[in-house]
């Protein structure tokens, strides 16, 4: 039986991973969000009910999901348990700064790039999510000021401060833009040092 306010949070890395469309996908978040702990032992019917499709089609998703390496099933005390593989939990974004599956989300250079958590998950207030990003900002190999500059500049939130300037780019790889950064700083970013307007041209320039 499906209840009054059942949602499906859909994080950012799902919504980057190509193997995953319409409803794979939401069903793929929902058994996620249900297993993290234990296990989710939601049924078909509850399934079919939530994402207004037939059984029969679930269970030909579930299959999908299975053979794609995202999720398991087995049985325990009578019961289906649905878990996520590693590369499950990678996906969804249940571990921090972990280097992405070959042939996703690749970078300009055709690296893997990291897809950090807080691009990931948006559930949590702009304030810690602020603090995490200052953390990994702060972990970075660089001058200090630079990186505070670095800082200052992308966490600025916007207007209904709900997400701060880096989480508005479609794409955000924090080393690249961090080189970046660093090394356009030391030329003042082509401007003149006495220039007051400098910060204002950086997001067109450089974001």
């Amino acid at each position: 039986m499906v209840r009054d306010g059942d949602y499906i949070l859909i994080p950012t890395s799902v919504l980057r991973y190509p193997k995953l469309k319409g409803t794979s996908r939401e069903l793929f978040c929902k058994i996620s969000s249900l297993s993290l702990a234990n296990g989710c032992v939601a049924t078909n019917d509850y399934f079919a009910g939530l994402l207004g499709v037939s059984t029969k089609r679930i269970g030909n998703i579930l299959s999908d999901l299975e053979k794609g390496n995202l999720i398991r099933r087995t049985t325990s005390n009578n019961r289906r348990v649905i878990k996520l593989t590693e590369l499950g939990v990678e996906v969804y974004g249940g571990s921090g700064g972990m280097k992405v599956p070959d042939g996703w989300n690749k970078s300009s250079n055709g690296g893997g790039t990291k897809v950090l958590p807080y691009n990931r998950i948006d559930n949590r207030s702009i304030k810690e999510r602020e603090k995490e990003f200052k953390k990994c900002v702060m972990d970075l190999d660089g001058d200090e000021l630079i990186k505070t500059d670095f800082f200052e500049y992308w966490s600025e939130p916007n207007k209904a401060e709900t997400k701060m300037k880096f989480e508005l780019h479609k794409t955000w790889e924090i080393n690249r833009r961090f080189k970046t950064w660093e090394k356009n700083s030391k030329t003042n970013f082509g401007r003149k040092a006495d220039n007051s307007d400098l910060m204002e041209d950086l997001e067109r320039k450089y974001g």
